[in-house]
């Protein structure tokens, strides 16, 4: 049983084998094929909808394998297949039941063909699809795909085409994810029926799909048009729902865009860009960097551009765009709102961007006007439904030009009619298709500030509307249409019209202005540019003190025409030299140094190639450095552009006459003379400087310019037949000089004894080299000024060499010789006894040891000093200081001794260092006009840089000894603070002719030399005041004195500083009053205060026991006096006296008080009498009650007041001899009681010193003849005295009365 199941499971395998085998036998067969083929072509219809098209049919069942070849399928009833292919192979995989996936191995095609036609519409609409696009994959998976050769032709609406040719597809499935390979080789794309044709040069995509996952990875997808080459990488998530993450970048030439029409004008230039999209696709958000070169479409560009863009939502983001522009660039930033009106906000900024070749690549070609721009603007607006974006503006300029020309067209095709270099500008900027605005613009240009509103017309050309108004200053602009300006003020402007047509339109008001090379100072006028007319059509103005008034006007055409009217009524000539100085260096020469007055006027209406014109004035009172020219008139003539010519010009003054003539040819020539005669030389030096110095002489001058503008040649000779120098007549003067282009040289003989050459070289620092030997008798009007060189004078003799840049005189070498050198003064003489050698270089003056030798004096010199300041001298020597009688004559009568010097200065002239020592030897000196005798003084001062020492001063002062110490501190050789200390011991001094006295004490000076302070203690130790004095007099003297001191103080503390401070300490010694109205002696002790213009007096001094007063021949004796001293600036003390007398039987008290300018006086008596009675016992020796003397008493007052109210007694004190013989001989008549007769009698009074001051002699005689009395009074010293008296009151003797008295006095303190 066994045995036979198994023989019928062999039988049935082999049945199924053979089955099998037949099949696959019969299905290789070409029979079977065909068949299939035909079942195929049967069916395939109903199914696709489509004709089908098959060659014929290959079925290969071993290999799973189906083959078609040449494969096609139609739409119904039309001849051109959709799809065609020569072979399609199909080989199928394993079918997994349970998935109900069917896996197809392979799919292949060769030159398969693909067209579709969609350029029309379908009249069906299309479904909208169900379900992913990746269903089918679930149902078949193909494991590997290839195409090779395949052809598409895609018809589009519009007339355009896509064809693609030899394209390539592989698809291989690893592990459920497909890898895809394409490329297609040759293709065409064309963009309408019009259109031009894009030829395909590449299609390439590498990329994995993974339908599981619903995931695309795109390694890299390539298109390339023509030129246009588009790269694609990223990954789709989600296909079904995708989410994109793509980068592309693209290459686009814009000529391939303009050849393939899609661009309707010509475009030049590529632009790259690089694009990200991240996110669904309906909602993508997309990042985008732009650069572009070259760009350039119609008429705008070419330019560079680089941008980052975003989007995302609805809005479009401008990172940044930046555009270089010439060596600026301008930066953008904004964003733009995707919504119906296109919102648009932009931040535009520029750094050094050219304002022209901005318009130049926005189309606006050949721009007028032109500035590097930095600007930052925030501008916002609208692309639609018109484009305007406005908003503020901060601007920055720079090389401002606003010109006739394009910006970039040679200078010669127009002129430039404004520039400047750097501004700042403030606005509100409008941008609009055809109008670019700036309202409200504040703009600075250097010092100008401007405001105004500035419009660009840039539809239909290029047109300018500028308004606005500022303050200026011309020098900021440099220049108007070609002009140079300059000048501050105010202007109102207009630029307006096309910029071929440009019109300018300007009111000025300026000071200090400038117009073409004219310095015209105020002026007031209108401005006006039009049709190639720059126009002053009336200005006004003043230069200095000169008003002119005019028209203006030049015209810009094939020749440069300029018409002006200047009338000048009444001027002064260096105003007018000042207009005009600018035009060439010849009239700038002249600034400063011509004057007068003049009026004239100027007339030119020609081309200024041919210029012809008249300038014609009249002068009045010129002078030239001050030198007076005189009278005269001028005429200035420009002939056919070529020449202009001076007729004939003199003038006639003090200076003499001179003249000029001459013409001076546009192209250079030269042909001028010029001379004068009877030329005064102390003109020419300068009157009073002449006249101080002596200078005089007549010079006849003959000169001659020839030669070129360039390259002038100047001949000219100065000559005097005689000169004179401190009134001493130096001979002949001689000089000729010559100026050949730069170079000029002087050479002659200034007179004389002097010989000299100099070269100068006028350009530059003025380099010159000159040489002079010269002779001078007298060199007096050389000398310093100073009081110390009055009646000096002296001689010089030397030679001189030199130099350098004039213009830079501390480069200059100097080497001089001083053969002689001469000074003296009265007998007082000294010359040196070597030559002097002096030189100058780099800065350093030097002047080598040499001796000055005289009978007087003996000195070593030398030294150095530098122009910073540096010094080094040496003085060593001495002199007999009989030179002061000399030097100060004014103060020194009589002079005799020594000085010596050994000293060195080193330092600068700031601050110099002196160091070293003087010895004074036996001086001897008498002041004159001062009671000041010194003798046998000697000392030592050592100098110790900034100090002097003084050392063992000593001598004798006026009979007394003096001696002195201290330090003496320097400021620039000159004393700066003093600290002094002073010795007297008992010194007289006169303070007065009538007040000697004999001082002593210590005195300390310290403080500066003006405005030192004294102190210390000075005692006096002996006074004498005897000289017989008036008490009206005196008193009237003391108030009048009082009150002119007192207004002369105020006045000069207000305008003086004080020499001297006091505050020293006066004791009174030895001090007597004895004279016809005190004999006192005064003590006490008081204080030196105040300064020499306010000096005063602190403390008490009190009269001594025993003092007397007089009136009236009436001795007082003193009881009680005291004067007291209060105010610290005056010298009027408070006085009280108290004193009594005897007279007759009367007991008269007397009380005074009060200040000497204000006395109070009360007088009293015993038995008591009325105060009138008082005052006539006193004056006239008799009260009321004493009857029989009042008519001889009244004949006597009247003949006192006759005799001191006509001015009698004055007229006989003239007359008075003054002699060795009588000395202070005084006369005085009144009236007094005579003993003798018993009445009041008019009484003559003579008094007078008698060949000495020791011998006083005195008479008293009354009219009568009788009481009559003489004295003579010897002083042999203070303390004793003999005295005689004679009268004739006792009628008993015939010869008189005679009487002689010894006196002896001494003190006992």
């Amino acid at each position: 049983m066994a045995t036979q199941s198994r023989n019928g499971a062999l039988r049935a395998l082999l049945l199924v084998l053979l089955v099998l085998s037949g099949s696959v036998l019969a299905l290789r067969m070409p029979e079977t094929w065909e068949v299939a083929c035909t079942v195929a072509r049967r069916h395939l219809p109903d199914v696709l909808g489509l004709d089908v098209g098959i060659g014929r049919c290959e079925l290969d069942p071993l290999g799973s394998r189906v083959v078609v070849h040449g494969f096609s399928l139609f739409l119904p009833g039309e001849d051109t297949p959709l799809v065609a292919a020569d072979t399609a192979e199909v080989q199928f995989g394993f079918l997994r039941p349970f998935s109900g996936r069917l896996t197809l191995a392979l799919v292949r095609a060769q030159r398969p063909r693909v067209t579709l036609d969609l350029s029309q519409p379908s009249a069906d609409p299309a479904k909208k699809s169900e379900g992913c696009f990746l269903d089918p994959l679930e149902r078949v998976r193909v494991s590997h795909l290839d195409i090779s050769g395949a052809e598409l032709r895609l018809a589009l609406p519009e007339g355009r085409r896509v064809e693609v040719a030899d394209l390539d597809v592989r698809w291989t499935e690893r592990w459920g994810v497909i890898e895809l390979d394409a490329e297609a080789r040759r293709g065409l794309v064309r963009l309408g029926a019009d259109g031009a044709e894009l030829a395909l040069q590449r299609l390439a995509f590498a990329g994995a799909l993974d339908p599981d996952e619903a995931l695309l990875e795109l390694e890299r997808a390539e298109v390339s048009l023509d030129d246009i080459i588009t790269t694609v990488s990223g990954r789709v998530d989600s296909l079904c729902q995708p989410h994109l993450a793509l980068d592309a970048q693209v290459f686009l030439p814009l000529r391939t865009l303009s050849q393939a029409k899609l661009l309707p004008k010509p475009a030049t230039g590529h632009l790259w860009s690089r694009v990200s999209i991240a996110g669904k696709p309906e909602s993508p958000a997309v990042s985008l960097e732009l650069s572009g070169n070259g760009l350039g479409y119609d008429r705008f560009g070419p330019a560079n551009i680089s941008a980052r863009l975003s989007y995302s939502g609805d809005e479009l983001r401008v990172e940044e765009v930046v555009v270089p522009v010439g060596s600026g660039r301008v930066r953008a930033t904004g964003k733009l709102g995707l919504t119906p009106l296109f919102p648009l906000e932009v931040s535009l900024k520029t750094e050094d961007a050219s304002l022209a070749r901005i318009l130049d690549k926005a189309g606006v070609k050949g721009a007028w006007v032109d500035f590097a721009a930095s600007l930052d603007a925030q501008l916002t607006g609208n692309l639609l439904p018109r484009f305007s974006l406005s908003g503020p503006l901060d601007l920055r300029t720079s090389r401002f030009k606003l010109a006739t020309r394009a910006y970039d067209a040679p200078s010669t095709d127009g002129i430039t009619i404004l520039e400047f270099d750097k501004g700042r500008a403030q606005a509100q900027v409008k941008l609009q298709a055809d109008r670019v605005s700036f309202n409200h613009v504040s703009a600075e240009v250097g010092r100008s500030r401007v405001q105004g509103d500035v419009g660009l017309l840039i539809g239909g050309g290029l047109g300018l509307d500028i308004h606005g108004q500022g303050e200026l200053d011309l020098a900021d602009f440099g220049h108007i249409a070609g002009l140079k300006w300059a000048g501050r003020g105010n202007a109102t402007y207009s630029v307006t019209g096309p910029v071929s047509q440009v019109k300018v339109e300007s009111g000025l008001s300026f000071r200090d202005f400038v117009f073409w090379s004219f310095s015209l100072g105020v002026l007031q006028g209108k401005l006006n540019y039009s049709d190639g007319v720059l126009a002053f059509p009336s200005f006004t103005g003043q230069k200095g003190r000169t008003q002119y008034y005019g028209k203006a006007g030049v015209g810009f055409g094939r020749l440069l025409n300029l018409r002006l009217e200047v009338n000048v009524p009444q001027g002064r000539t260096e105003d007018l030299v000042d207009v005009v100085a600018g035009l060439t260096p010849s009239l700038a020469v002249m600034q400063g140094t011509l004057g007068g007055t003049a009026s004239g006027r100027v007339e030119i209406d020609s081309p200024i190639e041919r210029l012809e014109g008249l300038v014609a004035f009249d002068v009045k009172d010129t002078t030239y450095y001050g030198r007076r020219l005189g009278d005269g008139s001028a005429r200035l003539r420009f002939v056919d552009g070529k020449a202009m010519v001076l007729e004939r010009t003199e003038l006639r003054g003090p200076l003499g006459r001179t003249w000029a003539e001459g013409t001076l040819l546009f192209a250079g020539g030269l042909d001028y003379r010029f001379g004068g005669d009877g030329l005064s030389l102390a003109e020419t030096v300068e009157p009073e400087l002449a006249r101080r110095m002596g200078i005089q002489g007549t010079m006849v001058m003959d000169g001659v310019v020839s030669g070129t503008s360039d390259v002038p040649v100047v001949d000219v000779t100065l000559r005097a037949p005689r000169v004179t120098f401190a009134e001493r007549g130096l001979g002949a003067m001689d000089l000729t000089g010559r100026l050949v282009g730069k170079d000029l040289e002087v050479w002659g003989r200034p007179f004389q004894d002097a010989n000299g050459r100099v070269k100068l070289k006028v350009q530059d620092s003025w380099p010159y080299d000159a040489s002079l030997t010269l002779s001078l008798p007298e060199i007096r009007p050389l000398l310093p000024s100073e009081p110390l060189w009055a009646g000096v004078s002296g001689a010089v003799s030397g030679a001189l060499t030199a130099k350098g840049p004039l213009m830079e005189p501390e480069a200059a070498h100097v080497r001089a010789t001083v053969d002689k050198l001469v000074l003296s003064r009265d007998d007082v003489r000294g010359e040196n006894t070597a030559p002097i050698s002096l030189a100058y270089e780099k800065g350093r003056f030097e002047a080598q040891p040499f001796r000055f030798l005289g009978p007087y004096v003996d000195l070593n010199l030398g030294g150095w000093m530098t122009t910073r300041g540096g010094i080094g001298f040496t003085l060593r020597g001495g002199g007999d200081l009989r030179l002061l009688e000399s030097l100060l004559p004014a103060m020194v009568e009589r002079s005799t001794g020594r000085v010596t010097v050994d000293a060195e200065a080193t330092g600068t002239l700031e601050a110099p260092s002196v160091v070293g020592s003087a010895e004074l030897l036996d001086l001897r000196l008498a002041m004159r006009d001062l009671p000041v005798n010194i003798r046998g003084m000697s000392g030592r001062v050592e100098m110790t840089g900034q100090r002097l020492l003084l050392e063992h001063l000593q001598g004798q002062l006026n009979e007394g000894r003096i001696s002195a110490r201290g330090d003496v501190r320097l400021a620039r050789f000159m004393p700066q603070r003093l600290g002094l200390t002073v010795q007297l011991d008992e010194v007289p001094y006169r303070l007065t002719e009538d007040l000697p006295a004999t001082f002593s004490g210590l005195l300390q000076v310290v403080g500066p030399p003006r405005g030192f302070t004294v102190t210390g203690g000075m005692d006096i130790v002996k006074m004498r005041y005897q000289k017989a004095l008036d008490v009206e007099s005196l008193l009237k003297s003391m108030q009048k004195r009082a009150n002119v001191a007192s207004a002369a103080n105020v006045i000069a503390g207000e305008q003086q500083k004080p020499w001297v401070i006091w505050d020293v300490n006066v004791h009174f010694g030895d001090v007597l009053v004895d004279n016809n109205l005190a004999k006192a002696r005064m003590l006490g002790d008081v204080r030196l205060t105040g300064t020499d213009l306010r000096p005063g007096l602190l403390g008490r001094v009190e009269l001594a026991e025993g003092s007397q007063a007089f009136f009236r021949n009436n001795p007082f004796t003193i009881s009680q006096g005291q004067l007291e001293f209060q105010d610290p600036t005056s010298l009027e003390p408070v006085f009280e006296v108290q004193a009594q007398t005897l007279v007759r039987e009367y007991v008269v008290k007397l009380h005074a008080f009060g200040k000497p300018s204000d006395p109070q006086v009360l007088l009293s008596s015993e038995p008591a009498l009325v105060e009138g009675d008082i005052v006539s016992l006193l004056t006239l020796g008799f009260t009321s009650s004493d009857r029989d003397t009042a008519a001889s008493a009244g004949a006597g007052l009247a003949a006192e007041a006759l005799f001191n109210v006509s001015g009698l007694d004055r007229q006989v004190q003239r007359f008075l001899p003054s002699n060795p013989v009588l000395r202070d001989l005084s006369l005085q008549i009144s009236t007094t009681y005579n003993d003798a007769t018993r009445q009041a009698e008019p009484t003559a009074q003579l008094e007078s010193k008698f060949l000495s001051e020791q011998l006083k002699i005195g008479m008293t005689q009354p009219v009568s003849g009788r009481g009559t009395r003489a004295r003579a009074e010897y002083r042999f010293d203070d303390r004793l005295s003999a005295q005689a008296q004679w009268d004739n009151e006792n009628s008993e003797a015939s010869f008189g009365n005679l009487g002689l008295e010894l006196k002896l006095s001494w003190e006992v303190e």
